[in-house]
C-alpha cells in the first residue's frame, strides 16, 4: 500500500483497505533512494528495533509503579527474557500490529510518568500517540476508551484534542480526495470482529485454564499468611517464565502461552479494580492492549504482548528480588537459556521458511529490493521465474500469487489492482468482491496477461500445494479460471488472457 500511496492512489478510494494506512505511510521511509536495493533488508531491521524499543518502554513503565529498588542484574535479565519473548519467531517485517503495539507503548511512556497530575504536555502527547495507534489499526480504539476511563481523563478536554489530532487530519485526506463513503464502509465491514474478539476465547481451553488459574491464585493469596503468599507468589512467576520458555522452543507463535496469560490477568485486573489499588491502571491497560492486538482474523492470539504480561504480572505479584548469589545464578541460568533459545527460534523456526542453514540463495539475484536477505532453493526458483515472466511480458503482466504481497513491494512494480492481497480476506463484503471483480475485468479487456501462481505461498519453501480454483480464498483464481483461457505456463505459473 506504501507503493500505490507513492505512485499517488488514495487509500480507500483508489484502493480497498480494511484498515487506515498510518502504517503504510510510516513504511514510506524504505522507499527512499538510499534503500532501494535493501529495502526489505531495512524494513526487518526498524522492525526489530521497533519491539526492542517496546520493551524498553514497558520495563520503564512497570519500574515507574514498583516503590523498592530492584538489582541491575535482574532489570538486565528481564530484559533479554522480555526482548526474547516479544521478537520470538514472530514475521520480521513493516506490520500495522506492531506499529499500533508501538505506540500505544509510546502513550503509556508519556501518559505514567506523572499518572496523578500529568501536565498538559503529556495528557496531549500521550493521546496524540493513542490517535495514532488507532489509525495504524482500527482494533485499537478500545486502548483509548481504557486509557480515559482508568486514569479518569474522560473528565478533561486536552486528551480529546489529542486523541482527535491525527485522525481529522486523515479524514481531511480522505475527503479532499472524494473517499469518505469508502473510507466509512471499508473501516466497518468487517463482520468477524466478534468472532476474533469474544466467541474464539469461550472454545480456547488455554484462555479458560488461564481463567480458572487466576481465580485460584487471587484465593490462595486472600487465605495464605504472608510468608506462604510469597513463595506461591515466587513459584508462580517462575512456572509462568518456564512455560513461555517451553513455549517459545517448542510452540508456534507463543500461541498457548500468551492465551493463558491473558486468562490468568482478568481476574487479577477485576480484583485490582473492585480493591482500587494502585496497580489497576497497569493491568487493564495491558489486559485491553493484549485483547486489542490479538483482533485479527490471521494472528489472533495476543503474542506480541506476553512480555508485557510477564512484567505486569511480575509487579502484581509483589516479587521480592534479592541481592544475593541464589539470584545471580538464577538470572544468570535464565538469561543464557532465553538467549540459546531466541538462537534456535530464529534460525530453525523462521516465519514460512525452512532452516537458516538451507538459506544460501541471495534474494537480491531476483528481486530488486532483497539484497542482505537469503531465501531456500524453492523460493529463489519461485522469484526467478516472476523475475522471467515480467520480462518477458514487460508491463502487460499481472502477476498474483495471493497473500504474497511482497511481489510488489519494489518502486519497480506497480500494484495493478485495487485489491493488495487479492484474498477474500481484504474484501470483507459483497460490494467490495464485486469492484474487485469489476477491476479485473477492466484489466482483462485491456489485452493484459494474467500470471497465476499454480501453489499457494504460505507452504512455498516447504512443500508445493497447488490451488484449486473451487475452493481458493482468492477471487482471482476463480476469475481466471471461469473468464480467461489459458495460453501459457512456466514452472510456478499459468498464464491468462482474454
Amino acid at each position: 500500500m506504501s507503493n500505490k500511496i507513492i505512485y499517488g492512489e488514495n487509500p480507500h478510494k483508489d484502493f480497498i483497505t480494511i484498515r487506515p494506512v498510518a502504517s503504510s505511510v510510516l513504511a514510506l521511509y524504505s522507499f527512499l533512494p538510499i534503500f532501494e536495493t535493501v529495502q526489505l533488508l531495512i524494513t526487518r531491521i526498524i522492525c526489530t528495533l521497533e519491539l526492542v524499543s517496546i520493551v524498553w518502554m514497558w520495563i520503564q513503565i512497570v519500574l515507574r509503579f514498583r516503590p523498592s529498588k530492584i538489582s541491575t542484574l535482574f532489570i538486565v535479565t528481564a530484559t533479554i527474557i522480555a526482548t526474547t519473548v516479544s521478537i520470538h519467531d514472530f514475521p520480521l517485517m513493516a506490520w500495522h500490529t506492531i506499529d499500533g503495539i508501538f505506540f500505544c507503548s509510546l502513550a503509556f511512556l508519556f501518559r505514567t510518568k506523572q499518572f496523578q497530575n500529568p501536565s498538559n504536555h503529556s495528557l496531549f502527547f500521550s493521546y496524540v500517540f493513542f490517535g495514532i495507534a488507532v489509525l495504524c489499526k482500527q482494533s485499537f480504539a478500545p486502548m483509548v476508551f481504557a486509557s480515559l476511563i482508568v486514569l479518569q481523563d474522560y473528565k478533561r478536554i486536552i486528551p480529546y484534542i489529542g486523541i482527535l489530532f491525527f485522525p481529522f487530519i486523515y479524514v481531511l485526506w480522505i475527503a479532499s480526495n472524494g473517499g469518505m463513503i469508502d473510507l466509512f464502509y471499508q473501516l466497518t465491514a468487517q463482520s468477524k470482529i466478534l468472532g476474533v474478539g469474544f466467541k474464539r476465547y469461550i472454545l480456547d481451553f488455554w484462555w479458560i485454564g488461564g481463567v480458572f488459574l487466576g481465580v485460584c491464585l487471587g484465593y490462595l493469596q486472600n487465605i495464605l499468611l504472608e510468608p506462604k503468599r510469597k513463595v506461591i507468589n515466587l513459584i508462580t512467576l517462575l512456572a509462568i517464565v518456564l512455560l513461555f520458555f517451553l513455549d517459545l522452543t517448542l510452540g508456534n507463535n507463543l500461541s498457548k502461552s500468551s492465551v493463558l496469560l491473558f486468562g490468568v490477568l482478568i481476574p487479577f485486573t477485576i480484583r485490582a479494580f473492585l480493591e482500587k489499588k494502585d496497580t489497576t491502571i497497569l493491568l487493564t491497560l495491558f489486559t485491553v492492549l493484549a485483547w486489542s492486538s490479538a483482533l485479527s482474523i490471521g494472528y489472533s492470539f495476543p503474542s506480541l504482548i506476553s512480555a508485557g504480561m510477564i512484567l505486569v504480572f511480575f509487579l502484581e505479584l509483589q516479587i521480592e528480588v534479592f541481592q544475593n548469589w541464589k539470584s545471580s545464578i538464577l538470572c544468570i541460568l535464565c538469561v543464557i537459556s532465553f538467549l540459546t533459545a531466541f538462537v534456535y527460534v530464529r534460525t530453525n523456526k523462521i516465519y514460512r521458511e525452512q532452516p537458516a542453514t538451507n538459506l544460501t540463495y541471495p534474494l537480491g539475484e531476483v528481486m530488486h529490493n532483497g539484497n542482505g536477505i537469503y531465501t531456500n532453493e524453492r523460493t529463489f526458483s519461485f522469484m526467478k521465474d516472476v523475475q522471467s515472466i515480467r520480462n518477458s511480458y514487460n508491463r502487460a503482466i499481472v502477476l498474483f500469487a495471493p497473500d504474497m504481497a511482497g511481489l510488489y513491494s519494489s518502486i519497480q512494480h506497480r500494484h495493478p489492482t485495487i485489491s493488495t492481497w487479492s484474498r477474500n480476506l481484504e474484501l470483507p463484503s459483497k460490494t467490495h468482491y464485486d469492484q474487485f471483480f469489476l477491476n479485473l475485468q477492466y484489466l482483462s479487456n485491456n489485452d493484459s496477461y494474467f500470471a497465476i501462481s499454480k501453489y499457494k505461498v504460505d507452504s512455498l519453501a516447504y512443500k508445493l500445494t497447488l490451488l484449486n480454483p473451487a475452493t481458493s480464498d482468492s477471487p482471482v483464481v476463480r476469475f481466471a479460471k471461469n473468464e480467461l483461457r489459458l495460453v501459457d505456463s512456466t514452472r510456478f505459473f499459468y498464464i491468462y488472457t482474454k
